[in-house]
């Protein structure tokens, strides 16, 4: 249907009010900061770098950690019965994996971060140095550029548990000491 010429643009008095939702109001100013970005987060992710002497990090990866001792706090307040683990037990655990082995400084990147972040198991961390010797010889930046040379590298993840369980067997839990 062809607009009227006294019609304007600006004026939207014949447009029919719209059912549903009203939109968000617009937001004006920097994004507020999510939780994990707060000064006590880094405060804390700080102290572990230091301990572990490992050099700044890039601010991906600081982000990723500081998430990691946040999500921890975060279950260890909704169950503290069920989540024991602290954040800071997490982030030691993790970057002496990947820094402390013959993967080296190098290998502190975020996709490898997050890969082997998700291959930390209670029953291969508990072993102690049997677990570092196995991470010594999983090559984690090799893995890395194979992988995103076939365009994989998503299946990060997977490769490093697939190594892993080929050293160290399958990460079954230790079978509990039965109660008399």
């Amino acid at each position: 249907m062809p607009r009227s010429i006294d019609d304007d643009d600006d004026d939207d008095d014949d447009v029919p009010a719209r059912a549903g939702r009203p939109r968000t109001p617009e937001t004006f100013g920097p994004p507020a900061a999510e939780q994990h970005e707060r000064q006590e987060y880094a405060a804390r992710l700080q102290l572990v770098l230091e301990a572990l002497e490992i050099p700044d990090l890039g601010r991906s990866e600081r982000m990723f950690l500081q998430r990691k001792i946040w999500r921890a706090d975060q279950l260890r307040k909704y169950d503290p019965k069920r989540f024991t683990t602290r954040g800071e037990d997490q982030v030691v655990i993790l970057l002496r994996s990947i820094a402390e082995t013959t993967n080296g400084l190098t290998a502190l990147k975020l996709s490898i971060m997050q890969a082997l972040s998700s291959c930390l198991h209670e029953a291969w961390t508990s072993q102690g140095l049997k677990y570092l010797d196995a991470m010594d010889a999983v090559k984690l930046v090799e893995i890395e550029t194979n992988l995103r040379s076939y365009g994989l590298e998503d299946h990060l993840g997977a490769a490093i548990q697939w190594r892993l369980t080929e050293i160290l067997g399958r990460p079954t839990a230790a079978k509990p000491v039965p109660k008399r």
